[in-house]
C-alpha cells in the first residue's frame, strides 16, 4: 500500500496518502467541508487495517476548513484510534490553529511534524 490519491470532479478536495512502515502520511488539498469530508473518509479507510501507528494529516495545502470540516478530522481521528492509530496535523495554517483553539481541539488534533514517506515508520522527521 505505498500511495492512493482520493479525489473527484465536483469537489476542489484532493487527499494523496503515502504510506512506509508504521506511518501514514495523507496530504490534504484544497477546502474540506461537507463536500469533501466522504473522500478524507475512503482515504482513512483504505489504510485500515493497516501497520500504521501513525498517521499525519499535512495540511501545507489545505485552504479552507469549515465545520463539517472540523467534524471530518474528528471522525477521521475516532476511525483511527479505534484501531490503536494516533492522528496529528502538520503544517496546520494559522486559520486552522486558530479553529483547533477556539473549539479546544488542539489536544485532540495534535500538531506533529511531517512524516516523509521514506522516513514513516522510524518516526517523525521534519523536512
Amino acid at each position: 500500500m505505498p500511495e492512493a490519491s482520493f479525489s473527484d470532479a465536483f469537489t476542489p478536495f484532493t487527499v494523496t496518502v503515502r504510506t512506509s512502515g508504521n506511518g501514514a502520511h495523507l496530504e490534504l488539498d484544497g477546502e474540506l467541508d461537507l463536500q469533501s469530508g466522504p473522500l478524507l473518509l475512503s482515504a482513512v479507510d483504505w489504510l485500515l487495517p493497516s501497520p500504521a501507528r501513525l498517521v499525519v494529516l499535512d495540511c501545507a495545502a489545505l485552504r479552507f476548513v469549515d465545520a463539517r470540516g472540523l467534524a471530518t478530522l474528528l471522525r477521521a481521528r475516532s476511525t483511527l484510534a479505534d484501531h490503536g492509530v494516533e492522528l496529528g496535523v502538520a503544517n496546520p495554517s494559522d486559520a486552522l490553529r486558530r479553529i483547533l483553539s477556539a473549539t479546544s481541539l488542539t489536544g485532540a488534533l495534535p500538531e506533529m511534524p511531517v512524516v516523509t514517506p521514506d522516513r514513516a515508520g522510524r518516526g517523525p522527521a521534519s523536512h
